[in-house]
């Protein structure tokens, strides 16, 4: 089996399901059929879709033909885990791997925000949820339907350096492309571009570049704790049914995922955040900024200046 021969690995909330869906159409490129199977992120077990390297095949790329030249997939959360990096260079050290990255004092608010409507996080505002790191990093007050309670540690999800540090130590520079969130935001066309001659494609002349995954809710939880967390007896029901039957899928989840986001989401603008509270996470996230800028090589002036 073609090996995978790119990964888009996160960051978290800054455009990478903007470029998963750009990427997608293109007639060289073949992805994944989860669009994130988080396979390689062993210390997130709740997160994986497979859970073998012949499971990972047969669900995600068997449908993927031969003369495709890029075998493709996204898992936003590769970059914070400690090890999915290591693993894929493992698989294949040859692999590009693309990095999106957007300023943490509004990627954090963002994230929190999906986290919510994801059911991992139950704490409705941001800045409580940001005191409660703490206490949750020693298994408290983590909510009922978290799946992975690393998640909810914000402050280290913002601190790319050493999340960044840890790409370099296995893949090269040149195997490695950095895309800012704003450049993404402003010159959609140009870093579709650029990514396309990174990896090696023609561009295709891509002309509509819509920005996907903005901020929304939940209109009725207990309706999304259905569909998103269903109970132990559907779940194996289901899996010895796919067992019995030699199948990977039924295509029940995404069915049910589509009716929870057409059914029971409503677009939603945050709450903005108290001044003081910004300017605490200014001054925690400013070291890291500046570490960041010297690892990619980019001017993140704008970043530093945002209590501004």
């Amino acid at each position: 089996m073609k090996k995978v021969d790119f990964f888009i690995i996160g960051a978290p909330k800054c455009g990478t399901t903007s470029l998963y869906e750009y990427l997608y159409t293109h007639p060289e490129i073949c992805f994944s059929d989860s669009k994130e199977p988080n396979y390689f992120s062993y210390d997130f077990p709740k997160y994986r879709t497979t859970f073998s390297i012949d499971e990972y095949y047969d669900k995600e790329f068997s449908h993927c033909h031969s003369n495709s030249k890029l075998f493709g997939e996204s898992s936003v959360w590769y970059l914070y885990s400690k090890v999915a990096i290591k693993e894929i260079y493992k698989y294949n050290p040859d692999a590009m791997i693309i990095i999106l990255l957007r300023n943490p004092l509004d990627m954090l608010p963002s994230l929190h925000s999906q986290l919510l409507y994801n059911l991992d996080e139950d704490i409705v505002d941001f800045e409580t949820a940001w005191k409660l790191q703490e206490q949750r990093s020693e298994s408290r007050h983590i909510p009922k339907y978290c799946r992975v309670a690393e998640f909810l540690q914000y402050k280290n999800i913002g601190m790319y350096s050493r999340q960044l540090k840890r790409v370099y130590s296995y893949f090269p520079k040149h195997q490695v492309k950095i895309i800012l969130f704003d450049n993404l935001i402003k010159n959609p066309s140009e870093v579709y571009a650029d990514t396309l001659k990174f990896l090696g494609l023609k561009n295709n002349n891509r002309t509509s570049f819509h920005i996907s995954n903005q901020n929304k809710s939940l209109i009725f939880k207990p309706l999304a704790i259905l569909i998103q967390r269903p109970p132990e007896f559907v779940t194996s029901t289901v899996k010895r049914l796919k067992k019995l039957l030699h199948i990977h899928k039924f295509g029940i989840y995404p069915l049910m995922d589509k009716m929870n986001i057409f059914l029971n989401t409503q677009k939603k603008t945050r709450k903005p955040l108290d001044p003081y509270f910004i300017k605490i996470m200014h001054d925690t996230f400013i070291q890291d900024i500046n570490k960041t800028e010297k690892i990619i090589n980019m001017d993140l002036s704008s970043w530093k200046n945002y209590s501004q």
